[in-house]
């Protein structure tokens, strides 16, 4: 009996000390990986960690002046209530990630419709909720206008809008004529709160593959035709975030000097799928296919909605089949026709050639263009990647103004990091202390190709 006394203290004894030793280690390597990601934040990405934990914005330029930031997650002692931070996420900590998946395990999505029931009451809607209600003098000596093509989801809209308001820019949101009277009141409200943001006159209810996707867009973009000033028009839709803060955006554009931004590629197999039935298009138009998502200078928008030849073309393209996707790459890739912004040089899209940046599209292999080929950390719908956690890293180091797709209730932490780091940038830009480097965009070599009427 004391024998086996004896060998159970003794047994007790070499666990305390492996669990000392094990916690000890990992401590020690805790820290020496700790150490290393500083040393390297530091000489690669100097406006994070250092910076973003001493920085305010005055209430001149944002409604919150705190930067947002995420509860930090110590190494040990780890359970499922401790949300990862989105700091490590981003930074592609792989431990962080594998945890911020066990807590989304056990933590369901729930919706956060804060700000979109303070709207019923425009006051505390906006001392309630983040829109930056000044702009910069740049950013409002260069005016942007956008449309956002939504069904549902009012949450996610208004979290994007939230995001890429200015009180300088012009916004167009067009809501779904099938959409819920919950969805259509909802947008009414938020709309009613800010006097740059307006819905469309005309309406459609839209199906893919049907020209009602491409009439929502051609409706927002003839009413923001009646607000002047502003530069380059972007079409989103609410399923899309930017890659870039407003001022990146305005700044990238202004070395664009008027070129448009259209994806194109002049495979003949469309022709058949989707043109031929209608007959031989008006004008000699030449025929191409690309993503609908663009950002297009105002006098691109003015020729599409007001020359007689766009006109005609639009109503050929009713006869056809998907022609959103004929639509802008067509009227960007036809120089004859002299659209102010238009390209005069190769057609098709080209990663290095002819970049497109007006967004991030992860396709996957099939698509056969590395613009659009890159692994999916998320899930594929349609083969379209819907972002997850994984893809933080990618991100927030792609070149594109904007990323398609997100789902909030998807992996929901996904939206809140981008959210929070492009909020950061911003405060980090305001503030004079991070500075984007531009030199891509200047050097993109099809800019050299590109019709401009002063030139």
């Amino acid at each position: 009996m004391v024998v086996h006394k004896r060998i159970k203290y003794v047994l007790a004894a070499l666990t305390v000390t492996s669990v000392a030793l094990s916690v000890g280690l990992y401590a020690l390597l805790g820290n020496v990986k700790k150490q290393i990601n500083v040393t390297v934040l530091i000489e690669r990405r100097a406006e994070r960690r250092t910076l973003i934990r001493h920085v305010s914005l005055p209430e001149s330029k944002i409604s919150k002046s705190s930067l947002v930031k995420s509860s930090p997650m110590t190494r040990l002692n780890v359970t499922f209530d401790e949300k990862p931070s989105c700091e490590a996420l981003i930074e592609g900590d792989g431990e962080q990630i594998r945890r911020a998946f066990s807590f989304a395990k056990h933590h369901h999505y729930t919706r956060n419709t804060h700000c979109v029931n303070m709207a019923k009451n425009c006051e505390t809607f906006l001392k309630e909720c983040p829109y930056i209600l000044n702009a910069s003098a740049e950013e409002t000596g260069f005016p942007l206008a956008f449309s956002i093509v939504m069904y549902k989801d009012v949450e996610q809209v208004e979290r994007l809008l939230r995001t890429i308001y200015r009180p300088t820019n012009f916004y167009c949101i067009h809501v779904d004529k099938n959409a819920s009277e919950l969805v259509k009141n909802d947008i009414k409200h938020i709309v009613n709160c800010l006097p740059n943001v307006f819905t469309p006159t005309k309406v459609f209810g839209v199906v893919w593959g049907e020209f009602s996707v491409l009439g929502a867009d051609l409706s927002c973009m003839e009413d923001l035709l009646g607000h002047p000033g502003w530069r380059y028009f972007i079409n989103l839709t609410g399923q899309e975030y930017p890659l870039k803060t407003n001022l990146e955006i305005v700044r990238i554009l202004k070395i664009m000097n008027g070129a448009n931004i259209v994806d194109a590629n002049s495979q003949l197999r469309w022709r058949w799928r989707r043109w031929d039935m209608a007959g031989p298009p008006p004008h000699n138009i030449s025929l191409y296919k690309g993503n609908v998502h663009v950002a297009v200078n105002r006098d691109f928008v003015d020729y599409a909605i007001n020359n007689p030849i766009a006109k005609d073309f639009t109503r050929w393209l009713t006869h056809t089949k998907v022609p959103d996707e004929t639509f802008f790459a067509t009227l960007n890739h036809n120089p004859q026709l002299h659209i102010p912004g238009s390209s005069t040089g190769p057609v098709d899209t080209d990663y290095d050639k002819k970049p497109y940046i007006a967004r991030f599209k992860n396709w996957g292999p099939q698509w056969g263009e590395k613009s659009f080929d890159w692994p999916c950390g998320g899930v594929r719908n349609h083969n379209v990647c819907v972002f997850g956690m994984s893809d933080l890293p990618l991100l927030t180091s792609r070149r594109e103004l904007f990323a398609n797709k997100f789902y909030v209730n998807y992996q929901p932490q996904t939206f809140d990091c981008m959210e929070e780091w492009l909020r950061n940038r911003t405060v980090l830009e305001y503030k004079g202390m991070f500075e984007f480097n531009y030199t891509f965009y200047r050097t993109m070599p099809h800019l050299n190709f590109v019709y401009r009427p002063d030139t």
